[in-house]
């Protein structure tokens, strides 16, 4: 779902009832302009996997800020060489990002992130938003990345880890909330019953 001239962002949601599996796909709803990002919406009512893929609500150019990514599983949730974001290049403020399961996450080889950025010199840049990665159960990374960026003068985002069991981070997984220039920066918050 994309839009341009200004128009609002679309709305774009998978969901079953049983397992879902995303493979080699790609789920967006992109706005260009200074109108608001769209949402994207996949869940679960049992297992959700999601390999090679990407799931997005962008905003390019403007001031409209990113949309909204909510991927949700009731079973375990497994992510895997895939990339999930909501951006904004412009002034406004990156969009939210919200992954949560009733069961377990998996988090390997792939990134979950805000980022407010420009081409360079364009300025001006908006504030990165919220990511936020929630398990149940236990939740682990794998060579993964789960942050949010801003260059230049915007401030950081949040970056929220909430975790039921245990917290396994490893094979060189990153989790921040940067900012590249002049702007505050953010802050990660990370809560698990076992590291």
């Amino acid at each position: 779902n994309n839009t341009g001239a200004g128009g609002e962002g679309g709305y774009v949601t998978l969901s079953a009832a049983g397992p879902l599996t995303l493979h080699d796909s790609i789920v967006s709803t992109d706005t260009y302009g200074d109108a608001q990002g769209g949402q994207v919406s996949v869940e679960s009512g049992d297992s959700l996997t999601i390999t090679s893929s990407l799931v997005t609500a962008d905003t390019v150019g403007g001031a409209g800020n990113g949309g909204f990514v909510y991927v949700r599983s009731v079973g375990p949730l497994s992510i895997d060489q895939t990339q999930i974001f909501a951006d904004t290049s412009g002034a406004g403020r990156a969009g939210d990002v919200l992954v949560y399961s009733n069961g377990n996450v998996a988090l390997s080889n792939g990134l979950v992130s805000s980022r407010s950025y420009a081409n360079a010199g364009s300025g001006p840049y908006g504030n990165s938003g919220v990511v936020t990665v929630q398990g149940i159960g236990d939740v682990t990374l794998r060579n993964a990345v789960v942050s949010t960026d801003t260059f230049g003068s915007g401030s950081g985002g949040f970056v929220n880890l909430f975790v039921g069991g245990t917290l396994t981070v490893t094979d060189l997984s990153q989790i921040y909330a940067n900012t590249e220039g002049a702007g505050v920066g953010g802050i990660v918050s990370v809560i698990a019953d076992t590291f």
